[in-house]
């Protein structure tokens, strides 16, 4: 045989090889699928070593409750809240936020079994992997599913006690423990006075009647970090109320809509 080929079986060779090599596999391990999972926390639970610890604030930190939605599964009654807190909040500030947000979670929802609450800096990621922090509670002992532990979120057996995870889902963690009877502490701070709703009186006054000029949220007080009540489209009318009040540059009004809700919103995106 030629050195021609030659050349042309070992090329010939070389491509059947090629095409008989199977595919290279990756070494990264996919994340498991769960039949329970919830937007928000992505990835497998892990296994905690959580110290135990008491409520470090007596006052809450203010925070707004963005949402509070039943999650998936007939056979127990669980919530998922998300909050939006400061960036700036030290890691006991956090904690003590946490803790309530839990806490009125299940005050809130009698029907509620089990409750998770999700903590984001960025109001744009709400809804996606947490930036902040977790919190983990149910009323029975008995976990997010009812088989007492609170997988697919942690590892860890529920024994009545509040479960938190302080940093972002893709980043390092921190597990801590807090005693429930801890986060019955009495707090007159900002942070309860988010969730007392604006006082107007009684009954209220009506002022004007006017249209939401551009889009506005309706807080519980006059504060840009109080919980959203709803977001005012342009157009909506409502009903302003006797009452102002100033906060970090920003006049409010105190606002009724058509259907009887009461809140607080920017005068200026209204007219």
């Amino acid at each position: 045989m030629g050195r021609l080929g030659t050349v042309l079986v070992v090329g010939a060779m070389l491509v059947m090889g090629a095409c008989q090599a199977p595919a290279p596999t990756s070494t990264r391990p996919a994340l498991p699928e769960s039949v329970d999972s919830i937007p928000g926390d992505h990835g497998p639970a892990a296994d905690a070593e959580a110290a135990e610890i008491e409520v470090p604030l007596d006052v809450v930190p203010p925070y707004v409750v963005i949402r509070t939605e039943r999650a998936n599964l007939p056979t127990r009654i669980r919530y998922r809240t998300d909050i939006l807190v400061q960036r700036t909040y030290d890691r006991d500030e956090l904690i003590t936020v946490l803790v309530d947000a839990a806490t009125q979670t299940l005050r809130a929802r009698r029907d509620a079994a089990a409750a998770v609450v999700f903590a984001f800096t960025n109001p744009r990621t709400v809804g996606r992997v947490y930036d902040t922090g977790r919190a983990l509670v149910s009323r029975d002992g008995l976990g997010w599913k009812g088989d007492g532990s609170f997988v697919p979120f942690l590892a860890i057996a529920d024994e009545g006690k509040i479960y938190l995870t302080l940093g972002s889902a893709l980043s390092g963690l921190e597990h801590i423990v807090v005693r429930k009877d801890s986060s019955e502490k009495p707090a007159t701070g900002p942070g309860r006075e988010l969730e007392l709703g604006p006082t107007l009186g009684t009954p209220p006054t009506l002022r004007a009647s006017m249209t939401v000029i551009s889009s506005v949220w309706l807080r519980e007080q006059p504060s840009t970090m109080a919980r959203a009540l709803r977001l005012l489209l342009p157009g909506t009318p409502v009903d302003i109320l006797e009452g102002t009040a100033t906060t970090n540059g920003l006049h409010w009004a105190p606002v009724r809509t058509e259907d009887g809700t009461v809140g607080w919103a920017v005068s200026s995106e209204m007219g």
